[in-house]
């Protein structure tokens, strides 16, 4: 009977099928969402293939790598780090960096250019097999925009006529997830809330969040899942969450969480 009851409680815990809408680009992500969940990406992989996808994250990685090295090379005038500039990317001069910038956007554009967000419309419905419970999205957030290494920047009402032109894959959406960078602040997740007008747990990043890559990040993705998943198959639907106790839980050194939830008598509770 033991085992029995093992195997009940693995297979209730990836039962929904979870929207991961990566802008980002975030293999590590994904991974850390699926963990034996059903989990459908856009844009897909038929759109971008998996090695596609890695050869873009590689130019970002040397995009990132040299802007910070050259940070501290021109700006602090940090001698070690212009001889690592010019040992790893050949720079050495700003002129020389700028071409290399200008390079690596070629070889990017080359590889993949970029999606429109109005294209994410046609890549969830190719895929959408029922309603979404969860909606999860990686991306990197300014100033009311979205974008990230796959997806062009875009206002969140391109994504909110999305959601209202198709209820029947988004009408029952509980669970909303912001992976991005001060997407958590109180009038911007109100937005959020917004955009999936059902939702009734909102959580995003109230400040800087770790990049999609560290440790801290994919371990408050995991702890976040596990929580979601005891949201999803608890026996009372209706039971009240306890916002301080589900933050507690979540909670990871480095990853500033802030969270909106619609209490029972309809009030929304803003905690970060």
């Amino acid at each position: 009977m033991v085992y029995i009851f093992i195997f009940l409680i693995a297979t209730v815990a990836s039962a929904q099928t979870i929207l991961f809408i990566d802008l980002n680009n975030a293999p590590s992500e994904i991974r850390a969402v699926e963990a034996g969940r059903s989990v459908d990406v856009v844009p897909t992989y038929r759109t971008v293939d998996k090695q596609t996808r890695l050869k873009v994250e590689a130019i970002h990685r040397k995009n990132e790598q040299s802007q910070k090295l050259s940070g501290r090379c021109y700006i602090d005038n940090d001698q070690t780090d212009c001889l690592r500039l010019e040992k790893l990317f050949g720079i050495s001069s700003q002129s020389q960096y700028y071409d290399f910038l200008h390079r690596l956007g070629e070889e990017r554009r080359q590889l993949w250019p970029e999606f429109q967000a109005t294209s994410l419309e046609g890549e969830i419905l190719s895929i959408a097999r029922n309603a979404y419970e969860t909606v999860v999205i990686s991306g990197h957030h300014s100033n009311g925009y979205m974008s990230g290494e796959l997806v062009d920047a875009f206002q969140f009402n391109v994504l909110k006529d999305i959601v209202i032109r198709n209820p029947s894959v988004f009408s029952r959406v509980k669970y909303l997830i912001i992976l991005g960078c001060n997407s958590g602040q109180q009038d911007i997740i109100t937005r959020w809330q917004n955009v999936f007008p059902t939702s009734e747990l909102v959580v995003a990043s109230a400040g800087t969040a770790p990049i999609k890559t560290d440790p801290r990040n994919l371990d408050f993705i995991r702890k976040l899942m596990i929580q979601i998943d005891g949201l999803v198959n608890k026996p009372n639907p209706h039971e009240v969450l306890n916002v301080p106790v589900f933050m507690g839980r979540i909670r990871t050194s480095g990853w500033p969480v802030a969270v909106l939830y619609k209490s029972k008598n309809s009030n929304y509770i803003y905690k970060n």
